[in-house]
């Protein structure tokens, strides 16, 4: 199943190494962990990235691991190992071989299988080194490192950002807080030095963001990025097959994943995999906004995301570079008159030049009107509810109006 598995080039990296020590040991545990078979499918999906809960173990002794057809391979971003295919991060584990604490592994099988961890639970220091090489042949590789949860609990780490793998277990997609039992997870530095550490228990909760998530026939989640409102966390864009569908947002010339920002308008850009139907699904999560419209640049619509956060588009093979804008703002305009029906037309009240934007219930852009000053204009409409938009440079006013 690894020929979906492609990650880019490598050179040199630092060598692993482990820092912890003992506590008084607890009563051995068995940990599970369900395995989802890929059976004869020959599309990529059911992969794991998965870790040791009982520190160091040999994968012969992980019950079910090393059984029917199965992947196991572990991540060395340099992909200069011996005996290994050039130029590939992924080495084969399949003859066996040691799960070291602290790190992540890529794991299928092809049957529906539990996977079971019997041992001690690691209960000890858990800071680990992380490895990056300016040598790599590949820019985008630098600095990625595949590490794991190495405590039989949940944990989170010191980095706002890292990717998991996606539910359908075919590419990655952007994690942030929590990290399951037994679950692996990519991180990248971006300076020799660094460390990732892990912390037993639970996230106290997550900063203000925006979340944008992309389904395919309006199936499940399969990409995602996100805007922090606050802090200043970036992930860029990694993908375990570059040819998927993606979602990211291009900053100083590299794509992201997850980006911090304080602008009004973002552009967002998308890939599409495959000729179909796609939705984009936006979510606020803690935080409150008044104003948050997605304009879709290519089919000329405007959609109200607080009104209705789901938005449907036609798209075809291929990239659609800043293709979205997503423009948020905290703006009074919403509760500022400055359209009137005086019976025959509408007034339009406005200091010098602007845009006027008609849309309707569902986002879609009906009219633009540029105006000098107060105006009077017929609204060619249907009756019905639409958002007035009064667009002059930074300064945006919405108005709802009633056409009958």
């Amino acid at each position: 199943m690894l020929d979906y598995v492609e990650l880019g080039y490598g050179n040199h990296i630092m060598p692993y190494e482990l820092h912890f020590t003992g506590q008084e040991p607890s009563p051995a545990q068995t940990f599970d962990l369900p395995i989802t078979g890929y059976g004869n499918n020959l599309e990529p999906g059911n992969y794991k990235l998965i870790s040791s809960p009982i520190g160091e173990i040999r994968a012969s002794d992980v019950e079910n691991l090393m059984t029917n057809d199965y992947d196991l391979y572990y991540f060395d971003q340099a992909g200069d190992n011996p005996g290994n295919e050039p130029n590939n991060e992924w080495i084969n584990m399949h003859e066996g071989g040691t799960l070291e604490l602290g790190k992540g592994y890529l794991y299928a099988n092809s049957e529906n299988i539990t996977l079971h961890f019997t041992g001690t639970p690691y209960t000890g220091e858990a800071t680990f080194p992380l490895d990056y090489s300016t040598e790599n042949q590949s820019e985008n590789m630098r600095g990625w490192n595949l590490v794991g949860n190495p405590f039989g609990t949940t944990a989170t780490i010191n980095f706002d950002e890292f990717y998991v793998m996606r539910n359908d277990g075919a590419n990655l997609i952007e994690g942030s807080g929590e990290i399951d039992i037994m679950q692996g997870v990519f991180v990248k530095a971006t300076s020799t030095g660094q460390s990732v550490t892990f912390t037993p228990g639970t996230s106290n909760g997550d900063g203000a963001k925006v979340v944008l998530n992309v389904l395919k026939d309006r199936g499940n989640t399969i990409d995602r990025a996100v805007v922090r409102l606050n802090g200043h966390s970036t992930l860029p864009k990694l993908m375990l097959n570059p040819e998927d569908t993606k979602i990211y947002i291009e900053q100083d010339g590299e794509d992201y994943a997850v980006v911090s920002s304080n602008e009004d308008e973002i552009p967002v850009s998308f890939k599409a995999a495959s000729n179909g139907t796609y939705t984009l699904n936006v979510a606020v999560q803690n935080a409150e906004l008044d104003y948050l419209h997605l304009v879709d640049n290519l089919a000329g619509t405007d959609t109200d995301l607080l009104a209705n956060p789901n938005y449907t588009f036609e798209a075809n093979t291929g990239d659609y570079a800043s293709r979205f804008t997503l423009v948020l703002r905290n703006t009074t305009g919403l509760v500022e008159h400055f359209a009137f029906f005086n019976g025959h037309n509408w007034t339009v009240s406005n200091q010098g030049e602007a845009t006027l934007q008609v849309i309707d219930v569902t986002g879609r852009l009906v009219s633009t009107k540029t105006i000098d000053g107060t105006t009077q204009l017929d609204i060619n409409a249907a009756p019905g509810v639409y958002m007035f938009r009064l667009v002059n440079g930074s300064d945006v006013k919405v108005q709802k109006v009633v056409v009958r």
